[in-house]
């Protein structure tokens, strides 16, 4: 007889290889691993269970930190695993930590437990001395997910005594696609098409993360997809949102309060309003019911940002008062009353056949509930089944990555390709978590975490591989996607492509454009454009964003939050102070200044998050990078013979009679008759004669045109200053390998490289004499035996201005046009807000630079284009 030992999901597509060749099979049984176990020493029945939940809790009094967990099914599941290790892997009692309380409770527990047997290492010894005098003869073991690590070592121990490997149809990659959708749900919409479109009716669907089922389930389904899904067997709704209110007040935590809101078992009004709410502020139950809204006032946050959060706030006083109504109702001091009201109140609003199942449950299962302790995992135990069903394979088969083995491998379309998903690294948490096994002898990390990915390769075996991924949430957050799986693709010489989704309009392949008379309209005033100057360099980057912002006045609805955005903010505010107090030849900032001033802009956002650590963390890291930022720039100032004449000026200009711009220039100096221009910036950034040509990048040379006519002046550079510091990459030393010969290294060169790194980035327009001392503060000079010069040449202030003026008359002429059609340039998608709404074909389109071939140092020439 040959057994082949394979969990149940996989029956029906071993059965149909075995068929294959053979019209009828007699002498083959197909079993899972426990039938197996069961056929070979029969059933092995203990008190195992029963000694374990009475010596836990006999132990109760004597337990420090865990005698309130001695009767929760979950505790007690961890400590008869870890049990069951000990034995597996000659874990004494004596080789456990002792250092912490949790730690000598723990040992308490299994000085008190060590010499129970359990049943599966009775089982498992059993097993060992059965094979040692039968070794197994045609028995085949499929590959499948192991749930512990006594079925690992019960699988290696049949593999050991001459179990053989059930093989795979292996295939050679053929082929290999990479696509990205706008979220999830175009993602999966994507993938029902390329099955409908591409005939792939036994196509593998592995999804990466479980949250992707339900949604695979409903779009497949309006697809008319014969599909089948692997996944535990549906659980009774309404005894899941029984056990997450229950849970809620026994365990009123941040994570009981959103999954009781996800599921939304009171059918609370305004939900969504609610859970947004939640999102942003990280409710536990007793914040959430004393929630009230105070209104903010912040010179950094954005307005349209404050009038969300108000708005939420507004929207969800509703949902939090028949909360507390309910919870009222609900509450007591005893567990067992707790249920009962809450049964009581599900009663009053109208008898139902789940209630009645309910009532009868909760009856026969009387003595199991009668406990101080939590109840939510008892009445989990009690209410909820978990098994895995058959699979019919003559399908479309949508799994999980553990459960992909054997399925048709010819075509793989894998949904959710993203950093998140893959790898995943299953650490152990809990009672029993990594610390706690670090000097034991247990499997190591390294082993483990191995084996994962390992595991986690497994699903690139196959001929055709599509591989999808979203590139943003549901409102229009990045997502990264899986480095490993880019890779991967990348070295197969595949690049990642939109999917070519087909939804109600297929808009995705047309040009968009608006009438004239409408685009007048949405952009223009009088015949006059207005906007800021980074708005234009946002058309010129993608006009479709630029439409949906400035012509539809489509504002992200956000939150005020700790973004980049908000650091920002806080940092201009900071240069401000700083410049200022140089222009009025004030003391510069003292650490202690700069302290009380980071933290009083961050108060309404502290406000808010009382207990978001990471606000505090980022607040302190800010004030040590600023401090840094500050001490250079006294190195800086002391470098050069410009002064600070202005900070954060406000101005409006028009150009070329037809575009008015408005806008802050960040610093403004002046040396004699000469001025420069400074723009702070977040992090590192040059100008590039390609992107300014490109109107990429507007924004420095518009200042300086601006502030040099404002001011009466003549234009000497325009600059960017990063506000983050570059760590300086060095090695100890050098030896050559054509001399014998070691360069140690200086503290010369370490300030050299350091300097380098920081240097203000820009253009100069003029040579600089008497501007700088050294060139180690400004980039693009150089030191020769005349004295400082521009690297080259100064760039030409006229032919920059003439090809700035053109660059300004096309986006006139182009939204005059009514062209908004979506090409985004050098993807800028990652940081766009439109995600969920794009029409992009592709992120990475060419652009046309105007005046191509003139040089910038050169006067213009009309006829070189």
């Amino acid at each position: 007889m040959i057994k082949i030992i394979a969990p149940k999901h996989q029956h029906d597509i071993i059965s149909k290889k075995l068929l294959k060749n053979n019209s009828v099979l007699t002498n083959t049984s197909l079993l899972p691993l426990s039938a197996f176990i069961e056929q070979l020493i029969g059933v092995q029945n203990n008190d195992y269970e029963s000694l374990l939940k009475e010596t836990l809790f006999n132990l109760k009094n004597e337990l420090k930190v865990l005698a309130t967990y001695v009767e929760n099914e979950t505790f007690i599941k961890s400590i008869k695993d870890f049990h069951i290790d000990m034995y597996l892997y000659n874990i004494k009692p004596t080789d456990l930590k002792r250092l912490s309380s949790k730690d000598r409770d723990l040992k308490l527990i299994f000085d008190s437990i060590f010499a129970f047997i359990p049943s599966e290492i009775q089982s498992f010894n059993k097993l060992k001395e059965t094979l040692k005098k039968n070794p197994l003869k045609k028995v085949y073991i499929s590959k499948q997910h192991l749930h512990n690590n006594y079925q690992q070592e019960v699988y290696n121990l049949i593999k050991q005594h001459g179990a053989l490997d059930f093989k795979e149809d292996n295939f050679d990659l053929d082929k290999i696609n990479l696509y990205y959708a706008n979220n999830k749900r175009s993602e999966v919409e994507a993938s029902a098409q390329m099955i409908v479109n591409d005939k792939l009716n036994n196509a593998t669907i592995i999804a990466l993360n479980s949250e992707y089922l339900p949604l695979v389930e409903q779009i497949y389904s309006r697809y008319n997809i014969n599909f089948n899904l692997i996944k535990p067997t549906a659980n009774n709704t309404f005894f899941i949102n029984f056990i997450t209110v229950i849970k809620l007040i026994e365990d009123p935590s941040e994570i009981s309060v959103n999954q009781f809101l996800s599921s939304n078992p009171l059918n609370l009004d305004n939900i969504t309003s609610l859970i947004k709410l939640n999102d942003f502020l990280n409710f536990n139950l007793e914040r959430l019911l004393n929630y009230d809204y105070k209104s903010l006032n912040d010179s950094i946050v954005h307005k349209s940002n404050l009038e969300h959060y108000a708005e939420l706030a507004k929207l969800s006083k509703t949902p939090i008062s028949q909360l507390k109504e309910v919870i009222e109702i609900i509450k007591s001091d005893n567990k067992m009353q707790v249920v009962e009201n809450l049964f009581n109140y599900l009663l009053s609003l109208g008898e139902n056949d789940d209630l009645r199942t309910l009532r009868k449950l909760l009856i026969n299962n009387k003595e199991r509930l009668d406990t101080n302790d939590n109840l939510w995992p008892i009445l989990s135990n009690i209410l909820l089944k978990n098994s895995v069903s058959l699979v019919d394979v003559n399908s479309v088969v949508v799994t999980e990555a553990l459960n992909h083995y054997y399925f048709n491998k010819e075509n793989i379309i894998i949904l959710g390709a993203t950093s998140n998903n893959y790898p995943v690294i299953n650490r152990k948490s809990g009672v029993i978590d990594e610390k706690y096994l670090e000097d034991l002898n247990y499997p190591s990390k390294e082993e483990r975490y191995s084996n994962q990915l390992l595991q986690q390769e497994e699903i690139l075996k196959g001929k055709n591989i599509h591989i999808f991924y979203p590139l943003s949430s549901y409102d229009g957050k990045a997502i990264e996607p899986s480095f490993m799986l880019i890779d991967f693709a990348k070295s197969k010489g595949t690049k990642p492509k939109r999917y070519p989704l087909i939804e109600n309009d297929p808009s995705e392949f047309k040009t968009y454009k608006l009438d004239k008379d409408l685009a007048q309209k949405l952009f223009f005033k009088d015949g006059m454009l207005y906007g800021s100057i980074s708005s234009f360099e946002q058309y010129n980057n993608c006009p479709y964003a630029y439409f949906l912002r400035h012509g539809l006045k489509l504002y992200p609805k956000q939150l005020p939050d700790l973004s980049y955005a908000y650091i920002g903010s806080v940092i201009h505010e900071v240069m401000e102070k700083i410049v200022n107090d140089l222009k009025d030849n004030k003391k510069p900032l003292e650490n202690s200044d700069l302290s009380s001033l980071i933290n009083n802009l961050s108060v309404s956002l502290q406000a808010l998050h009382p207990t978001n650590d990471r606000i505090s963390v980022v607040k302190n890291l800010l004030i040590r990078q600023m401090a840094d930022v500050i001490k250079h720039l006294k190195a800086v100032e002391a470098d050069t013979s410009f002064k600070p004449i202005s900070a954060e000026e406000e101005f409006t200009y028009t150009i070329n009679n037809n575009i008015k711009l408005r806008g802050y220039v960040d610093r403004t100096d002046q040396y004699l008759d000469s001025l420069r221009v400074i723009d702070f910036k977040s992090s590192s950034q040059g100008l590039s004669e390609k992107q300014f040509k490109q109107g990429l990048q507007l924004q420095l040379i518009t200042y300086l045109l601006v502030m040099s006519e404002k001011f009466n002046l003549k234009p000497a550079g325009a600059f960017y200053h990063t506000m983050r510091l570059q760590n300086t990459a060095v090695i100890a030393g050098k030896v050559t390998k054509s001399k014998d010969y070691y360069y140690p290294l200086l503290e010369e060169d370490i300030e050299n490289q350091y300097l380098m790194k920081n240097r203000l980035s820009g253009w100069h327009f003029m040579d600089p004499v008497g501007f700088y001392k050294t060139n180690n503060f400004v980039g693009g000079l150089t030191l020769n035996k005349a004295g400082l010069s521009v690297y080259g040449q100064p760039k030409n202030f006229e032919t920059v201005t003439a090809i700035l003026h053109q660059v300004y008359e096309d986006i006139y002429n182009n939204l005059s046009e009514g062209n908004i059609d979506c090409v985004p340039i050098n993807n800028p998608c990652n940081y766009c807000e439109y995600h969920s709404i794009c029409l992009s074909k592709s992120t990475n389109n060419f652009k046309e630079e105007i005046y191509k071939n003139q040089h910038l140092s050169k006067e213009i020439n009309n006829e070189v284009d």
